[in-house]
């Protein structure tokens, strides 16, 4: 396996909300992979993610969502904010 996709890509929740993520392996000949993958969140007082890939929004701050196989890992970005409008704008703001 070469490569992990997470989808989505990056996310963006208030509290309570909950969001299904996938994953899917793909080998060096870029073919999919049917292996399941051990989630994990960085802030789990942010975001946490059950071993199905649910993602559950805890509280205000960002969170990286992985996705692993053996020594194999995807990212995904999780923001959760109260004012969606908020987020967005200072997501917009730190990336120029």
């Amino acid at each position: 396996m070469d490569v992990i996709v997470i989808s989505p890509v990056i996310s963006i929740l208030q509290p309570g909300q909950t969001i299904q993520f996938s994953a899917l392996a793909i080998d060096k000949s870029n073919s999919s992979m049917d292996i399941p993958v051990v989630w994990s969140s960085t802030n789990d007082q942010v975001a946490t993610i059950s071993t199905k890939g649910m993602v559950t929004a805890v509280g205000r701050g960002e969170a990286n969502i992985y996705a692993t196989i053996d020594n194999v890992q995807g990212m995904s970005e999780v923001l959760v904010s109260d004012s969606r409008r908020r987020v967005l704008s200072e997501m917009f703001t730190s990336s120029t």
